[in-house]
């Protein structure tokens, strides 16, 4: 299940909220094999980011996990609608935008029930 955890530095309205959420649930879908159903996205406003020792007035960070391999041009193709997406609905400029890739956990638990990535994996 991929995870995309997202802090902007200032207030966003729910609208805006919204529209990251949707914008993003169908972009997804640039990592082979995920789709919206069982994405979560955790959206953070008002959150104080610092680059090179200064506040951002208008910034972000985002953590995407995901599980099983990525592929280099997907990941890529899957930053660049994460930018442009936070760039039409916050204004944030992409050059403040900070994004982290990262494998999932090995183990996690949804719907109550446990797996493990290495059910996931091609034999």
């Amino acid at each position: 299940m991929p995870f995309i955890d997202i802090k902007i530095t200032m207030s966003i309205s729910s609208d805006q909220r919204e529209a990251i959420k949707l914008q993003l649930g169908q972009a997804i879908s640039l990592l082979s094999g995920k789709t919206e159903d069982y994405l979560m996205i955790g959206i953070q406003d008002d959150y104080h980011l610092y680059l090179s020792g200064y506040e951002l007035e208008r910034g972000a960070a985002v953590t995407v996990q995901h599980y099983g391999d990525a592929k280099k041009e997907d990941l890529e193709k899957l930053g660049k609608e994460i930018l442009s997406t936070l760039e039409a609905v916050t204004a944030i400029p992409s050059d403040s935008v900070y994004i982290i890739f990262q494998p999932a956990v090995e183990t996690w638990t949804l719907f109550g029930d446990t797996y493990h990535t290495d059910v996931f994996q091609r034999k």
